[in-house]
């Protein structure tokens, strides 16, 4: 059986709701386990653990190396956000901002 999965390439493409799930099961009990690398694969690449587990080991910790050099790259910091329609923007200088 083939199956096609999609490895985020940069933080962008990773939910913030991914990130907490993982957070919640990246325990000091739970380190380095394979439940935790299964985990991993399954939150990050939207996969069912049932079809995670029929994935060679192998290829799960290649995949885990790629997730964890995206984890390892510093954000770009993004001067301008728009949220619900609502533009937000870092102010570099505190003393330039305005009320409005």
């Amino acid at each position: 059986m083939k199956v096609t999965l999609q490895v985020p390439e940069n933080l962008s493409e990773i939910t913030l709701g991914q990130y907490q799930k993982f957070e919640k099961l990246n325990t000091e009990e739970n380190q380095n386990s394979s439940f935790l690398l299964q985990k991993m694969v399954q939150i990050f690449c939207n996969i069912d653990l049932k079809d995670v587990a029929k994935i060679r080991y192998s290829d799960v910790q290649a995949i885990v190396q790629d997730l964890n050099a995206v984890f390892d790259t510093k954000p770009l910091l993004k001067n301008k956000v728009v949220l619900n329609g609502v533009k937000y923007g870092f102010i570099p200088n505190l003393d330039d901002m305005t009320l409005g």
